[in-house]
């Protein structure tokens, strides 16, 4: 076998080897993905997303191992079916990585934007629980709000769910303070402000702030799958290429092989 051959098979194994690895890596996410869905969302927030993202990782993730298990196979025993069966697999996780990079991601953020809607609108003061979050999140990431204070005059904190000991057109929760002198001054806004907080609350909406986190982090993402995308394609166009030369080399020690007359 000449050296380009060799150097050729050499790189249908590593990527073989990779493609395994990230297989497994794969089906631990989707794992990750659904404890940590169970973990922290109530029931009826369990949105399809999940578990299609879930689902569909895994299925990747599998697609990825056993077409590394059969590459690595048919490229060490010299089996053209083997690497011809890999090199369709591996269309799969490539047509599920252009399109998650191209659909999915602003799915994911407007689910993420409606879920963080519904839970500081709608949930908070009521459950423990959530408020507590709420109040972390306010407090840690110097937010105030959804989209800003202004959103909590029409939340259910406003609304009679909450007892409050003064009276204010909206009451804005404490962890919306910048600073703890004369919060209480500061967290109580009449319509006659035009529903302007003061000076000593965040100004920016929570819902706003983790929104620009998460874009720059799926624009990373989709470069990354974009990545696995033509990663993907120089693999399938390497199996194929060693599928040509493997099968012509069968062919050729085949025909070189001395016949026995019967």
């Amino acid at each position: 076998m000449s050296s380009k051959k060799k150097l050729l098979k050499l790189i249908v194994i590593f990527y073989s080897i990779v493609n395994i690895f990230v297989g497994f890596a794969l089906v631990l996410l989707s794992v990750a993905f659904v404890s940590t869905g169970y973990t922290y969302l109530q029931p009826r927030e369990k949105t399809a997303l999940l578990y299609m993202l879930s689902f569909g990782t895994t299925v990747c993730g599998l697609f990825s191992s056993i077409a590394g298990i059969l590459g690595f196979l048919g490229a060490v025993c010299r089996v053209p079916c083997l690497l011809a069966l890999t090199a369709m697999l591996l269309l799969f996780p490539l047509a599920a990585s252009i399109y998650i990079s191209n659909k999915e991601t602003d799915t994911l953020r407007m689910s993420v934007r409606d879920q963080i809607s519904e839970i500081f609108l709608e949930n908070y003061g009521i459950q423990e629980h959530i408020t507590m979050t709420v109040d972390f999140i306010q407090s840690s990431l110097r937010c105030c709000g959804v989209d800003g204070p202004a959103d909590w005059a029409d939340a259910l904190y406003n609304t009679g769910n909450v007892s409050r000991h003064v009276e204010a057109d909206y009451l804005i929760p404490k962890s919306c303070c910048r600073f703890k002198k004369r919060c209480t001054f500061a967290r109580n806004i009449n319509i006659a402000k035009n529903f302007t907080p003061r000076k000593g609350i965040f100004r920016e909406g929570c819902a706003t702030l983790i929104d620009g986190h998460m874009q720059m982090v799926l624009e990373q993402a989709e470069i990354i799958l974009l990545g696995d995308a033509a990663m993907d394609v120089f693999g399938i166009l390497c199996i194929w290429l060693l599928f040509v030369v493997v099968r012509h080399d069968l062919a050729k020690e085949q025909s070189e092989s001395p016949r026995t007359n019967v």
